[in-house]
């Protein structure tokens, strides 16, 4: 997956279908290594020092929100403590 180097406004990046987005290469979903390989990329590639993430959007359920919230705390995060 190749970083997103390139600046464009937010708006003009929004796509229609969230498979798009994940396409780019702009978004991530799926398990907690899915989701850890590819935030190691992005800091490897990039030596960006923080992420800003978004776990309700669209028709995602508050429940399933929240569980992904707490595997990205729990399963995800401790992975980069010294990034």
């Amino acid at each position: 997956m190749a970083p997103v180097q390139r600046a464009v406004p937010a708006r003009s990046r929004v796509a229609a279908r969230f498979e798009t987005v994940l396409e780019r290469g702009d978004a991530v979903a799926g398990t907690p290594e899915t989701v850890r390989k590819f935030i190691a990329h992005e800091v490897e590639a990039t030596g960006v020092n923080y992420y800003v993430c978004d776990f309700a959007f669209g028709t995602i359920s508050h429940e399933d929100a929240l569980r992904s919230t707490e595997l990205f705390a729990n399963e995800v995060m401790p992975a980069f403590v010294d990034a």
